[in-house]
């Protein structure tokens, strides 16, 4: 949902950026009938994420990505057919 949680220098809240970007999806996506997936290190701290309620719970799948590589986390968002809202750095 954030990285760096335990680098003060490099935390942003991210916050704004998600709320805008479901608010925008919102319009183009069937929330009710869509998957969302959830992909974190810290998969608790994502759950506690108050944007995540704008979700149908029965649709979030968290996935954590402590077991998965660079690589194969970018696998993951390429089967996102709606697209994916990433984070600040993902993949920069």
């Amino acid at each position: 949902m954030t990285d760096f949680l335990t680098a003060p220098k490099h935390h942003i809240n991210l916050n704004n950026y998600y709320l805008k970007a479901i608010e925008y999806a919102k319009n183009v996506i069937d929330f009710e009938n869509t998957n969302i997936y959830i992909i974190s290190d810290d998969i608790e701290n994502a759950k506690n994420k108050t944007y995540l309620k704008l979700f149908p719970e029965k649709n979030l799948i968290y996935i954590n990505n402590k077991i998965y590589d660079e690589a194969k986390t970018f696998e993951l968002f390429k089967i996102c057919y709606l697209g994916c809202i990433c984070g600040h750095s993902t993949f920069a």
